[in-house]
């Protein structure tokens, strides 16, 4: 009897591997990008000390994921905390969420491909 062999080509498998390598890469570097900017939403929402080296690392490291959308939208005073809202984060936030829809949605056209 015959054994069938269910097993795809080297080339193709390592290829598919690489790109789902890649694929958790955007996915990871997505998730680190959309916690820091929603953490700075809340710590400036709430007005937290800027001192802390928690606070100093939120805010200087959102900084750099910032830097596109600085100034599209003015800050908006929040009474309740004194602090106010950071509606340029947010929407930095949904940019880079349909960014990483988009980057997911070629990478699984081209894995339909192969």
């Amino acid at each position: 009897m015959q054994e069938e062999n269910n097993q795809q080509p080297a080339p193709k498998n390592a290829a598919l591997s690489i790109s789902r390598l890649v694929a958790y890469i955007v996915y990871l570097i997505a998730v680190f990008i959309e916690v820091i900017l929603l953490l700075r939403v809340v710590l400036l929402l709430f007005s937290a000390n800027p001192l802390t080296p928690f606070v100093n690392f939120v805010y200087n490291t959102s900084n750099y994921f910032m830097a596109p959308f600085r100034g599209i939208f003015p800050p908006h005073a929040a009474e309740f905390s004194g602090g106010y809202l950071d509606t340029s984060a947010l929407f930095a936030a949904l940019v880079y969420l349909i960014l990483v829809a988009a980057i997911q949605s070629v990478m699984m056209y081209l894995e339909r491909r192969r």
